[in-house]
């Protein structure tokens, strides 16, 4: 009988079963097409399949290379078909009587080989969780060895919320295993967090964790605390597991920093569990991969919400420790372009760099909230009052920090200053700004702080707050620069130019990320006001070599377009004449044009924009027409000018004339 013949003819299940272990080695030694189809087929054949894996396991643990892989397809045929455990069994017996049977075979293999085991671990859950008779104190109170006892512990949480592992649609049956997850939690935890608890146990730990947050969707009345009160009684033990495996500890950690309703117990659980993650790390004694893989995903969970609210002092969490980790991480991650790490780190970089944005778009978000709150109130209708257990909800639902709330609490403020500084001395130029693979990263990167910028710059909507923390680092830059001597040859060294680019670079980052509106042009006029304080010292840095010279002008070029951006109709120009006096290409360095041609252009126009409208200024208008004409190079191909670049002093000039 040819293969089509077999299939067309739907052998019998006597027929399959003597066929099966031919079918299962020729498809390991290499016959997949044929092979494969077949085995595809026998599973497709439900109740028949299931009986003659049943008949396979019950044999027991096999010896024989063969034997030990037709085992293991039988495991993974029980584990698929279980998926759909409802279908091949009709009637509340037959499915309870599947089910002890799976169990059965567990306890026969649970010794044997792991992929058997695991497969009827799986097929087990399924049964109990369609059946809704799971209860993890089943699993515990078991004579299965703990590996086992484990993988029934962590199946369940991995598949009630996996549609695909486990299409359980129907709801009684969601919540029954929602609820079984938080009866069971006293003794999970007492199990998980005995004696001598591993990585492997914090492993689970973190996946129960996750299930039961997960399943108050689907108990909104359940008591969010009751978990973490239980956990709690386990403390010193989860300390000493995660300071000796840090990476799943901080698995645990995040959890409790995604935990929603009850957030003062989880964090009474998150500061000790933080402390233990953290010690011997703020100086980064562990390796810069091994560092990242744990710490960073943490961060960025606990920049989301705990954070935030232990900083403005509503939740009693050390922030401080937590900031240092991610200042330590910050300035480890600007290594990537100082020559000793990979370009394949980057992410690692913008993760880094996420952190502090998520932080202030955390508390951004809140003061939103308390806004839109205080207005909705405000404008309710005197004979409408929501109940009260509704407004509880609502309130509770997202996190809310009045402004006045958010400017007493001096930590923000604070935490701009150190990030300011820690900013300052990680962004600062390679020392080869010709390498472009460094200067490449250093762009990227100085991007993703441009956008972390902006919720801070929405916070500190007091100018004299941030124009306050800036003003030191300008400061230094006028006294750097006023004791440069051009008539007696001096020259800016290396050093003191990338000191001086990095604040003028960060200040015009800034200010271009400041919010619309009053406060924005405030800020501008101050930041105006600051930048003609120290104008007349600009001229310095023509005493740079190439190319630092054409970097800080770039850089200066890009504040001032910041600043007359944000600046109010009919304020003067700022650094205009300065900026017309020095085009890239009279830098000196040829190589760094592709780079600084089209910020200079751009700052050119935004400087032009607030020229006066009714009057004309003929020498600004000769700059520019030089600009746009006696520079341009036809024979340059597009990949070495901007095209938008010559056309920028083009469209200036009608706001001379």
């Amino acid at each position: 009988m040819t293969q089509s013949q077999t299939l067309v003819s739907q052998p019998s299940p006597a027929e399959l079963a003597k066929h099966l272990q031919q079918r299962v080695t020729m498809f390991h030694a290499g016959e997949e097409l044929y092979s494969g189809a077949w085995l595809a087929d026998f599973q497709k054949s439900g109740l028949t399949a299931w009986q003659i894996c049943i008949d396979k396991l019950q044999m027991g643990p096999l010896k024989s290379c063969d034997e030990e892989l037709l085992q293991a397809f039988c495991a993974q045929t029980l584990a698929r078909l279980s998926r759909a455990f409802p279908s091949w069994f009709a009637d509340v017996q037959s499915r309870g009587i599947a089910r002890d049977c799976l169990e059965s075979l567990l306890a026969v293999h649970a010794n044997g080989q792991g992929l058997v085991w695991k497969q009827l671990a799986l097929a087990l859950a399924c049964a109990e969780l369609w059946l809704g008779t799971w209860a993890a104190a089943a699993s515990l109170n078991s004579s299965l060895p703990a590996t086992v006892r484990r993988e029934l512990l962590v199946l369940p949480a991995e598949l009630l919320f996996d549609a695909k592992a486990l299409p359980l649609t129907d709801r009684n049956l969601r919540q029954g295993a929602a609820a079984s997850l938080f009866r069971s939690c006293d003794a999970v935890f007492g199990f998980l967090l005995g004696e001598s608890s591993d990585s492997q146990d914090l492993r689970i730990l973190g996946a129960w964790l996750r299930a039961v947050r997960k399943a108050q969707l689907w108990l909104p009345t359940g008591d969010a605390a009751a978990p973490l009160r239980s956990l709690a009684q386990h403390l010193e033990p989860l300390r000493e597991a995660a300071r000796a495996a840090k990476s799943e500890g901080a698995e645990v950690a995040q959890q409790l920093a995604k935990w929603r309703g009850a957030p003062h117990e989880a964090a009474a659980l998150l500061g000790p569990l933080c402390g233990s993650l953290f010690e011997g790390d703020s100086s980064m004694e562990l390796e810069h991969q091994d560092s990242h893989r744990w710490l960073l995903p943490l961060l960025v969970d606990l920049a989301e919400d705990f954070w935030p609210r232990a900083a403005v002092g509503e939740l009693d969490l050390d922030w401080e420790l937590i900031a240092r980790q991610a200042f330590a991480l910050l300035g480890e991650a600007a290594k990537a372009w100082d020559g000793t790490h990979c370009v394949e780190e980057f992410d690692d970089v913008e993760t880094t760099i996420s952190v502090w944005q998520a932080f202030a778009e955390t508390l951004h978000a809140a003061v939103r909230a308390a806004d839109s709150f205080s207005s909705y109130e405000a404008g309710q209708v005197a004979t409408f009052q929501p109940p009260p257990e509704k407004r509880s909800r609502r309130a509770h639902d997202r996190w809310q920090l009045p402004r006045q709330r958010l400017a007493e609490a001096g930590s923000i403020g604070t935490l701009f200053s150190l990030l300011l500084q820690t900013l300052l001395d990680c962004m600062r130029l390679p020392e080869l700004p010709e390498d472009e693979e460094a200067l490449g990263m250093l762009q990227r990167a100085r991007q993703e702080v441009e956008a972390a910028m902006r919720p801070w710059a929405a916070l500190l909507t007091n100018s004299e707050t941030w124009i306050a923390e800036l003003w030191e680092p300008l400061r230094r830059v006028e006294e750097l620069l006023s004791g440069v001597n051009e008539e007696e040859g001096d020259f800016l060294s290396f050093e003191v130019a990338r000191d001086i680019e990095v604040v003028i670079w960060f200040f015009g980052a800034f200010c271009s990320s400041l919010p619309d509106g009053q406060p924005s042009r405030v800020a501008a006029e101050a930041a105006s006001r600051a930048i003609s304080s120290i104008a007349p010292q600009l001229a310095h840095l023509d005493a740079a070599l190439p190319p630092w010279r054409a970097l800080l002008w770039s850089s200066a070029c890009t504040l001032a377009s910041a600043v007359n951006a944000k600046m109010p109709e009919g304020s003067e120009p700022l650094l205009l004449e300065w900026m017309l006096a020095r085009p890239p290409s009279e830098a000196g360095a040829p190589t760094m044009l592709e780079l600084t041609e089209l910020p200079y252009a751009r700052a050119i126009e935004a400087a032009c924009r607030r020229l006066p409208s009714g009057s004309a200024d003929p020498q600004i208008g000769e700059k520019l027409f030089m600009l746009a004409f006696a520079s341009w190079n036809p024979s340059s191909s597009v990949e070495e000018r901007h095209l938008e670049v010559p056309w920028v002093p083009i469209r200036c000039l009608g706001f001379s004339f």
